[in-house]
């Protein structure tokens, strides 16, 4: 921005780019217009943003929020009967009779009820798959499937484990994979449901180290 000479009693110009305006210049006063006619930009100050930009901090959970957190994505595991537990289940009283399907039943969380959410519905299927709570649900979900099979094979680095993430309720679960048993979930019934992403299955034996 600039202003051309200023000659009182003259009417001279201020430009702006290719904007200008023109200004009477009289004797006695001063030779700027009113600051209400000005176009100047928001002033460019070093670590300074226009109001409109400016960020507000977001307050910060507390220690016992990410301990709770932690877990979900690192939980520990409990041995029973030669069945593998979730700690919190090994505790209950569980049928180990049957210890693959067991496991299968018992070793899952679903990963709505663990957070607020806004994905929920009266009609089936009780939630919105297109909200984007639902959404970031079912990515944390596929996290939490990994670090799952990771954390069972540090714990059991001898036996074989498969953990799952079912999209239509977002939910991780596993079972361990016994000799001349099949699994649970076979890839081969729901290839359609993996390529999508709806289904994801994490093989301890197939891990890459």
């Amino acid at each position: 921005m600039c202003f051309e000479p200023v000659t009182p009693g003259s009417k001279n110009r201020l430009t702006q780019g290719e904007n200008s305006e023109k200004i009477e210049v009289r004797p006695g006063k001063c030779c700027l217009p009113e600051r209400t006619k000005w176009n100047f930009p928001y002033p460019q100050k070093r670590n300074h943003e226009p109001p409109s930009t400016v960020k507000v901090p977001m307050t910060k959970p507390r220690i016992s929020t990410g301990i709770k957190v932690a877990a979900l994505f690192w939980p520990e595991f409990a041995v029973v009967k030669g069945g593998v537990l979730l700690k919190e289940v090994a505790a209950a009283e569980v049928d180990t009779r049957f210890r693959t399907r067991t496991e299968f039943d018992e070793n899952h969380i679903h990963i709505l009820d663990h957070f607020t959410h806004g994905a929920r519905i009266r009609r089936e299927p009780f939630f919105n798959t297109r909200h984007p709570d639902f959404i970031e649900a079912s990515n944390l979900g596929r996290k939490i499937c990994f670090t799952w099979a990771h954390k069972l094979r540090q714990d059991f680095p001898r036996w074989h484990f498969r953990v799952y993430f079912h999209g239509l309720d977002p939910i991780v679960r596993f079972h361990r994979v016994r000799p001349h048993e099949e699994p649970e979930i076979r890839d081969i019934d729901w290839r359609e449901e993996i390529k999508s992403g709806e289904v994801l299955i994490v093989d301890t034996r197939r891990m890459n180290t």
